[in-house]
């Protein structure tokens, strides 16, 4: 059997919630990943550095995908009433936008939990019960097609065969557009 061979080259920095704002700033502030994916971010961690324009995508920074769900802002308005995720959220797309190695979608209908691993990690049941959303994991499995499409792209994963299709699909479903 042959040995298995990481390219140090290629590596993406991928979280999601408070894992998603860690692999922004972490790409952010390393010329060590070729890519960055931020599943619904919370800004909360770097307020001042958004408001202040010190933190977004630049020439320097790798290619980043952020995706956002819907319902952060108010989720996280209910948890933190002094922060506003939205306006977070917006000065970074409009400073990011400027750099060209940025994209982002809003998944319409989607929760924030249904951006996460949870649905790989633990049995439908427990997430479906957790999380009553009706259609929770096929908006997981459509959050993913829009991920492996951007590895695929930004050259992190090789063939990535059949995913474009999908990827049309979850955009079409969702009225999304990556930006």
């Amino acid at each position: 059997m042959g040995k298995a061979k990481l390219d140090l080259k290629s590596i993406a920095m991928i979280g999601h919630s408070f894992g998603g704002i860690t692999s922004l700033q972490v790409g952010l502030n390393s010329q060590k990943f070729k890519a960055c994916v931020s599943l619904d971010p919370w800004f909360l961690a770097c307020e001042k550095q958004v408001n202040d324009k010190r933190f977004f995508v630049d020439k320097k920074t790798p290619q980043t995908l952020v995706v956002y769900s819907p319902t952060l802002p108010e989720l996280v308005t209910k948890l933190s009433k002094d922060f506003d995720q939205k306006a977070c959220m917006d000065t970074f797309s409009a400073e990011s936008q400027k750099a060209g190695r940025f994209e982002q979608v809003t998944i319409n209908d989607s929760l924030h939990d249904s951006m996460s691993d949870k649905g790989y990690l633990f049995p439908t049941e427990i997430c479906t019960e957790r999380f009553p959303h009706p259609r929770y994991m096929e908006i997981n499995y459509h959050v993913n097609y829009l991920v492996v499409d951007f590895l695929a792209r930004t050259g992190i994963i090789g063939d990535a065969k059949g995913i474009e299709a999908k990827l049309d699909q979850t955009l079409l479903k969702y009225d999304a557009k990556l930006k």
